[in-house]
């Protein structure tokens, strides 16, 4: 599925003005996470998005990883960037936002918690290596 197929879907939520989805590089595989970052407003429920990830897409699709954006970045020919985002990976500790893991235990979004992020050591790319990044 293709991430702008599963950032359609998520737009279809409730509050979601924009989503823009892309992958995240995990440190000692060689997949990425599923990330969606969106621009919401004053409609958006978090839990509504976390159900609609869980009934709507396939299991394959499903977002490991939410940020909630002020506002989407975009290039000069109008495409939303994501090779910023990904650079930025999810370390909570480098992210001006307030990011958010989707549990799937829990079936719901969450922030993040040590914890639950302790397998998951995430990474940035840097030139040909990848990097760690710190503060999950």
């Amino acid at each position: 599925m293709a991430t702008s197929e599963v950032a359609e879907g998520i737009s279809a939520a409730v509050g979601v003005e924009e989503a823009n989805v892309y992958g995240v590089p995990i440190a000692g595989t060689d997949g990425r996470a599923g990330t969606v970052a969106r621009v919401t407003n004053d409609d958006f429920d978090l839990a509504a998005l976390g159900r609609l990830i869980e009934n709507e897409l396939a299991f394959y699709a499903r977002p490991l990883f939410v940020r909630i954006l002020p506002q989407m970045g975009i290039t000069t020919t109008l495409k939303h960037r994501k090779v910023d985002l990904a650079r930025e990976g999810f370390d909570s500790a480098q992210l001006t936002d307030q990011p958010y893991f989707r549990d799937p235990e829990k079936g719901r979004c969450v922030p993040p918690d040590l914890e639950a992020f302790d397998p998951l050591r995430l990474v940035v790319p840097r030139g040909p290596r990848l990097a760690r990044c710190g503060g999950l």
